[in-house]
């Protein structure tokens, strides 16, 4: 029976099956010393890096990869340090969601996708190299907010100043949001039989809604974690008024960690803001975390392995 994963798997970045040695080549070394050239885009705010070496960009996706991932695994091992107070369930909360945005990090890149952070001095490289074709645009290029999305086929890179994009988590949440949509319309040319499109669109729409509810909203996720953390609302601090327990949500990310979760049991859509919380961001976890193993199934050697894979049999959850 199909699942996510068959949906997500014709969206993989081009190539990334056939990464099997250790990346170690970072976006920001790329952008000075990689090659390419640059062009304007028919869009504002956006430049296209065109001839680029596909080689290099999989390597920078690649180390992204891991490194989001062995992080988003290290966080979750943090959850044991608060296992003697457990009451105090505002830090595992806090880790849980950083966790999860690590993964969903991870899941972008897979997808070809890389919303960052850049200093103006990180881009100096890239203003250098558009300078040399007479690409203005790239001049105005200073410290915020960019995404940059892979198309192999074009051999190319489009790379975004993300101006009106918030902060960097409600950017990655919404680029998140952005490739799930993709993901679905892909659909629609693929060889699936339509009763497992419709099944595939079904469960990809489980996903969107535990990243923005049903209201939509891209921020959802972060603006609790904001609440928790720095409004201590909720009842997870002390005085503690929540039920919620530091062995239940370490029971449930365990759960969630493991290689076969049913999304449709995740109560993400709870009237208890707390719960919804973190169902979701178990939800997210678990399809972000398989989408991991999958593509390091798929592949030989894969490079993953030096990542999660790792990480995970030296530092167990469990």
């Amino acid at each position: 029976m199909s699942d996510y994963r068959d949906a997500f798997r014709i969206n993989w970045m081009p190539g990334l099956t056939g990464l099997s040695r250790q990346p170690k080549a970072g976006i920001r070394d790329w952008l000075s010393k990689g090659t390419y050239a640059v062009s304007k885009s028919s869009k504002p705010n956006q430049i296209v890096l065109e001839n680029i070496n596909k080689q290099e960009i999989l390597e920078c996706f690649g180390t992204d990869i891991n490194r989001f991932s062995v992080a988003a695994h290290e966080s979750l091992c943090n959850l044991r340090q608060y296992e003697d107070i457990p009451r105090s369930t505002a830090w595992p909360l806090v880790i849980l969601y950083y966790s999860t945005l690590f993964y969903s990090h991870a899941l972008l890149r897979i997808l070809g996708v890389s919303p960052s952070y850049f200093e103006t001095t990180e881009l100096l490289g890239l203003r250098n190299a558009a300078n040399a074709y007479g690409v203005a645009e790239a001049s105005k290029f200073k410290s915020g907010l960019y995404t940059f999305q892979v198309n192999m086929q074009q051999n190319q890179v489009l790379v975004t100043n993300e101006i009106k994009a918030g902060g960097s988590h409600e950017h990655m949440w919404k680029k998140l949001g952005e490739s799930l949509t993709a993901a679905k319309n892909s659909l629609k040319g693929s060889m699936f039989p339509t009763m497992e499109q419709r099944q595939l669109e079904d469960e990809i729409n489980v996903i969107q809604l535990a990243v923005a509810g049903a209201g939509m909203n891209a921020s959802r996720l972060s603006a609790m974690r904001n609440s928790i953390q720095y409004r201590q609302k909720h009842g997870v601090w002390f005085p503690y008024q929540s039920s919620l327990t530091v062995q239940r949500l370490a029971d449930r990310v365990r759960v969630a960690s493991s290689n076969d979760v049913n999304l449709m049991q995740c109560d993400y859509g709870s009237k208890d803001e707390l719960v919804a919380f973190y169902e979701s961001c178990c939800l997210l976890l678990a399809v972000s975390r398989n989408t991991l193993l999958d593509l390091d199934k798929k592949s030989n050697k894969s490079f993953i392995r030096f990542g999660l894979p790792r990480i995970e049999l030296t530092i167990p959850l469990n």
